[in-house]
């Protein structure tokens, strides 16, 4: 930064004094929004096929989409983290991205908010994705938005390993860990399959794995542990009853869409214990972007520094910058984008000839706000407050 203008200047005051550029856009460039690679996981708001987009039924007020099965044959979740339950499993595609954040759009037919694209293997409705602890399935809720009561439930957050999520939360008195993945039988067969971490307890579960049963009887549910365990049926409703365990227990839950569950045998046989996937996996971008920043012109009591925004970087992230702090040595900070990442940028120094960003999360739902405290990592989303935690220290 220039000397001359800086010299007293402490890191507090610094976002007063820094200018953040990026690089137009090409004409005729793919839509942002489309092209952008958000990683594993895209968190949002979500509208499912088929309802009012004005209805809070049809909403997922806080989801995280799950991205599943390969390129070719693309397949996807969507977890509420309100209700405790993937509001629906899809095949042939992700999300159609649609809203301000994406194509700018405000209402359009679809309502302006994400939506599944592809066709819908399950869902489970607007209720709650595991029944109270006294067994009963209504929603406690006085209206149809946020969490459920803590006695209830809690959402935790989630880990990320790999190309696969973990989500992390508890059920009444239970640590629950919930792996969701998508597989293929050897017949072809598709299969969307949760692996479940239970910790002990002395009171069962009852788990929801679809809802409005009588429209699709085509699909079949199994539970693999000991023994397969065959799906209940009540009011519409598919689910298991886990029963009380003296130490935490692994189960693996499918669904088929095929009246031949056991067609599903082999596949539920490999059961990965969703512990493994919670202390990090291997650095995700460990590629970094150099730019070269720009000092303010003069020697005034004040100027304005450009630190130039790593706009072409390998997974056309769209930087958009909503919030950024320093950390403890001032000279690296953290950003987050409206798209959802937060990166990391260092060299920030009186020369600021040599600024290089890492990419550090991604998938995010909006953070716009963002502050670094004891060297941790907060955003500020439209889901909540939310720490990022480095488990393994690779970044």
């Amino acid at each position: 930064m220039n000397p001359a203008a800086h010299a007293r200047v402490v890191p507090a005051l610094l976002a007063g004094l820094l200018l953040l550029c990026c690089a137009a856009r090409p004409a005729g460039a793919q839509n942002r929004w489309d092209e952008m690679d958000y990683g594993p996981f895209l968190g949002s708001s979500v509208t499912m096929p088929g309802a009012n987009p004005e209805d809070p039924a049809g909403i997922v007020e806080k989801g995280v989409t799950v991205r599943l099965g390969t390129k070719d044959q693309p397949a996807a979740v969507c977890f509420d983290t309100d209700l405790l339950c993937y509001r629906a499993g899809w095949t042939g595609g992700w999300l159609k991205l649609m809203g301000t954040p994406f194509d700018g759009t405000h209402r359009p037919p679809e309502g302006s908010r994400p939506m599944p694209q592809g066709e819908i293997m399950f869902s489970t409705g607007s209720g709650p994705g595991w029944a109270s602890p006294d067994g009963k399935w209504d929603d406690p809720r006085p209206r149809p938005y946020g969490p459920l009561p803590r006695a209830w439930g809690k959402y935790k957050g989630h880990y990320v390993h790999g190309d696969r999520v973990v989500f992390s939360y508890t059920v009444g008195d239970t640590d629950v860990l919930d792996l969701p993945a998508f597989e293929r039988a050897d017949d072809g067969q598709a299969l969307f399959t949760r692996t479940l971490r239970l910790g002990a307890s002395t009171k069962p579960l009852k788990l929801l794995v679809n809802q409005e049963v009588e429209k699709d009887r085509k699909l079949s549910f199994s539970l693999s542990y000991a023994a397969p365990v065959e799906a209940e049926f009540e009011e519409g409703r598919a689910f298991f009853v886990f029963p009380p365990r003296g130490k935490p227990t692994v189960y693996k839950v499918a669904i088929v869409r095929s009246q031949k569950p056991a067609q599903a045998a082999k596949a539920m046989l490999a059961v990965t214990d969703p512990t493994s996937l919670t202390t990090g996996g291997p650095a995700r971008w460990p590629q970094t972007v150099e730019t070269k920043g720009k000092l303010g012109a003069g020697d005034g009591p004040y100027a304005v520094d450009t630190l130039t925004l790593p706009d072409d970087n390998p997974w056309k992230s769209w930087m958009r910058v909503g919030g950024f702090d320093f950390f403890k040595d001032g000279k690296s900070a953290a950003l987050s984008t409206w798209s959802g990442d937060v990166w990391v940028v260092s060299g920030v120094d009186d020369k600021l000839e040599k600024l290089t960003w890492k990419r550090y999360a991604a998938g995010l739902f909006q953070p716009l706000g963002l502050k670094v405290v004891d060297e941790k990592v907060y955003v500020l989303g439209r889901d909540g407050i939310t720490r990022l935690h480095d488990v393994n220290g690779d970044n």
